[in-house]
């Protein structure tokens, strides 16, 4: 029932005296806002919603209005209170949740005015970055580990400074921020624009998004490869990293956050390929998203980096084919065996342990080719660097060297495990510091002699 003015007065505490027939009727009282002495009058029958008015603080309105200012409600939730509908005769759009009006336009690929907009800029983007005013930019670039195939491939741009897009051209107005432009295309249409400010290193503000795109998948395109397995990441960076480095063997898509592509639309096309690794960042936040995706995707698995995310091993020179490889065989020998993977402890969750790397050749998931496993442990030689470090770091290292030492002329080479991990290979002899971090001293080791 369609509230009054007099009755919402009456129910917050505040008492009237009806004074006059004016305007069907004037009630006075004091004023819920001033407390100024019959000074506030309420005429609860003129218009469709009544009037107030004080004429000492000056208050006036109507109903809507009176709940607005007296009760802090939103315009919507009091047009919602008096009853207010549409002329036409419409379902008022406040009534439908804001999370049904809002989230399902997003759902789909942005206004084409938007899209339009969005190309043009990217366009101005990426011829900037190659140009002397990008050339910072596109060494920021490089330094991610990324090859200029990819960079272009990807259609990677540069936005020197902040900038706003008027709205004829955009639809509305949005802000341009400063950084990497990064365009999702998704079958020929834009459906966003990450921007990446390279000036900020950690933290907060690093990406940022124009305003007015969509919920997308991240290079989408390449489901439609039919691959074997899909690696779903979280950031681009990871993506391309890992595009760039074993695309020929997995299809590579990318959330752009850890809440990024929960829509019907993406998780009904991840739920076709054979295997989904959700190697989203190893850290609380990236191992709760991933068991978001394998609690809607029976064929997900997780594929926890070893280092914070994808993009951060290949700066490291971590083998990101060897390790995608490892996990695409241990998937297919558990799928073959019907077994369970077996099980460690990580963080808040428990996910598939990485198996023993085999010593013979693995098979790679296209069909007849063979890939070498990178460093394969010979039978009866379980060494000690396999015992004291976790044997997945060796499999993604190149191979030691073959050759001697240059100063010492032995062939004690060590996986060396500094301060940012393991990645490369140092002489035992030379640097006995490598072997006593393994746990043991060199010497007895190597000659059984006692020091």
């Amino acid at each position: 029932m369609p509230a009054d003015l007099l009755s919402l007065v009456e129910l917050d505490g505040f008492s009237t005296v009806r004074k006059s027939t004016s305007r069907g009727g004037q009630y006075n009282g004091p004023c819920p806002w001033c407390q100024g002495t019959d000074r506030f009058r309420v005429q609860p029958h003129y218009g469709p919603y009544g009037f107030f008015a004080c004429s000492q603080c000056g208050r006036s309105g109507s109903a809507v209005d009176y709940l607005m200012q007296k009760r802090g409600l939103s315009k919507q939730a009091a047009l919602a209170e008096v009853g207010w509908m549409p002329q036409d005769g419409s379902i008022p759009s406040f009534l439908i949740p804001a999370s049904a009006r809002e989230e399902r336009p997003r759902w789909n690929e942005p206004p084409q005015p938007w899209q339009d907009a969005a190309i043009d800029f990217s366009r101005q983007c990426q011829r900037l970055l190659w140009s002397q005013q990008g050339a910072l930019a596109l060494a920021y670039l490089r330094g991610r580990g990324l090859c200029d195939k990819v960079i272009k491939a990807a259609m990677l741009g540069y936005h020197p400074s902040v900038a706003y897009g008027p709205a004829h051209l955009w639809g509305r107005a949005v802000k341009l921020p400063q950084g990497i432009v990064i365009p999702w295309f998704i079958a020929g249409k834009l459906w966003r624009v990450t921007m990446r400010d390279e000036t900020i290193v950690q933290g907060g503000g690093r990406y940022t998004q124009i305003a007015g795109g969509s919920n997308g998948l991240y290079l989408a395109d390449s489901l439609r490869l039919k691959r074997s397995a899909v690696v779903l990441v979280e950031g681009e960076f990871d993506a391309l990293s890992l595009a760039q480095e074993c695309g020929d063997l997995v299809a590579v898509v990318a959330a752009g956050t850890t809440q990024g592509s929960h829509t019907p639309r993406w998780v009904a096309r991840l739920s076709s390929p054979p295997r989904v690794l959700v190697a989203f960042d190893a850290e609380e936040q990236g191992d709760l998203a991933a068991t978001w995706w394998m609690e809607r995707l029976e064929n997900a698995q997780r594929l926890r980096p070893v280092w914070k995310d994808a993009n951060q091993m290949l700066q490291d020179g971590a083998d990101l084919r060897a390790w995608v490889v490892s996990a695409l065989c241990f998937s297919a020998a558990g799928a073959s065996s019907g077994q369970e993977a077996p099980r460690m402890g990580s963080g808040s969750g428990t996910y598939p342990a990485r198996p023993p790397a085999p010593n013979t050749p693995l098979s790679s998931p296209e069909a007849g080719e063979q890939v070498e496993e990178t460093n394969p442990v010979l039978p009866g030689r379980e060494t000690a660097e396999r015992l004291s470090y976790p044997h997945y770091m060796l499999a993604w290292m190149a191979p030691p060297p073959v050759t001697a030492c240059p100063d010492c002329l032995t062939h004690n080479w060590q996986p060396y495990w500094g301060k940012w991990a393991t990645r490369r290979w140092g002489c035992g002899t030379c640097h006995p510091e490598i072997a006593a971090s393994l746990g043991r001293d060199y010497d007895e080791q190597e000659t059984g002699v006692q020091p």
